[in-house]
């Protein structure tokens, strides 16, 4: 088996990514549950705060009624080294490496590698992201295929021993109308910040620090600081949201794993517990049906109903998050006030569990 990744090694942290029920699930059979959990950044309380870093609402995630059982919290890069640990030994992982070309036939694939090389498989899973080259060599342009959302998101990671004093163990969400920033303590002292707001514009920005400049520069409290740390930032993880509607997850003896065919949520890595779950199962399928396209269409038919309710649920949950108007923000952090009265959490228990 052969596992080709076109960065040149395991990536940084990047962001945080929210590994939950299924994917839990999975991680359990694989036996990774024991040291997922050790690298969980827990978040046991989420502040709201305004433009000027007044408290809006503060909710206390550990008594929270409803709150999601069994989720851990860590970075992606976190993720990807624990899994990269655990792969069985005749996996053979190959860094720098992009796929420039995939020919099927009825019994193999054949690829050629980018810089140089080829490959000739039994099957091909295409688990390269929201901008899959895999989907559009073997499926057409992905552009077919994706439903912007209209917003940006911008992830880093930092150190600032005196914001982190400031956030006090807290995640700490800052909204105006059409922008959102949150900042998460980790255990290591370092704190993850994610921008969210909305555009119209379908063009991707030549620098995503000047762009949050741009969009960022006119609020205060901590924000003229984080823009500091953007532009020191070794790694900055942008994305436009999207979501990825494919009618089918395979063709021939090739299948698409992921946010490749099942991205569905406007904030980076909460497709990372659906993607373990799903390349389980289809491991599964693969093992023990009777041929490959029996295997892939399983593994689809289980799925493919899940992802479709996420979609719908994560646009909604989007203009809870980044409300576009002063009165609609106004009304959301009235319900938020709410929240943080005790007995009266559980009716927000699913847009909460979107942050923690």
């Amino acid at each position: 088996m052969v596992l080709v990744e076109p960065a040149s090694g395991p990536r940084p942290g990047e962001y945080l990514v929210d590994i939950t029920d299924e994917g839990l699930s999975a991680a359990g059979r694989l036996g990774l549950t024991s040291r997922l959990s050790q690298l969980d950044e827990r978040v046991s309380r989420v502040r709201w705060v305004d433009h000027a870093g007044h408290s809006i609402a503060s909710i206390d995630l550990g008594g929270r009624v409803g709150r999601t059982v069994g989720c851990v919290k860590l970075l992606r890069g976190d993720l990807e080294r624990v899994l990269l640990e655990h792969l069985p030994s005749n996996v053979e992982v190959r860094f720098g490496y992009d796929v420039s070309e995939a020919r099927t036939s009825a019994g193999a694939v054949e690829l050629a590698l980018r810089p140089g090389g080829n490959q000739t498989a039994d099957l091909l899973v295409g688990a390269d992201g929201i901008h899959s080259r895999i989907r559009d060599l073997v499926f057409g342009d992905g552009g077919l295929w994706s439903r912007v959302l209209g917003y940006e998101t911008t992830a880093f990671v930092f150190e600032d021993a005196g914001l982190r004093q400031r956030l006090d163990a807290e995640l700490t969400i800052l909204s105006v109308p059409g922008r959102n920033i949150a900042l998460y303590p980790l255990c290591t002292g370092r704190i993850a910040a994610t921008f969210v707001h909305r555009t119209s514009s379908m063009v991707v920005p030549r620098s995503p620090v000047e762009q949050l400049k741009s969009v960022y520069g006119d609020l205060q409290w901590a924000v003229p600081e984080l823009l500091r740390h953007a532009s020191a930032a070794e790694d900055v993880h942008y994305e436009q949201a999207a979501q990825i509607k494919l009618p089918t997850w395979y063709r021939g003896r090739v299948a698409l794993l992921g946010d490749a065919c099942q991205a569905f949520s406007m904030l980076p890595g909460q497709g990372s517990s659906v993607a373990m779950a799903a390349a389980f199962w289809l491991g599964q399928e693969i093992t023990h049906a009777p041929s490959v396209e029996v295997a892939f269409a399983r593994y689809q038919s289980r799925l493919m109903r899940q992802i479709s309710d996420r979609r719908v649920a994560a646009r909604r949950a989007a203009t809870w998050l980044v409300p576009n108007t002063q009165t609609a923000l106004a009304v959301r952090n009235s319900v938020l006030r709410l929240a943080s009265v005790p007995g009266l959490d559980r009716i927000l228990s699913p847009v909460l569990n979107t942050f923690a």
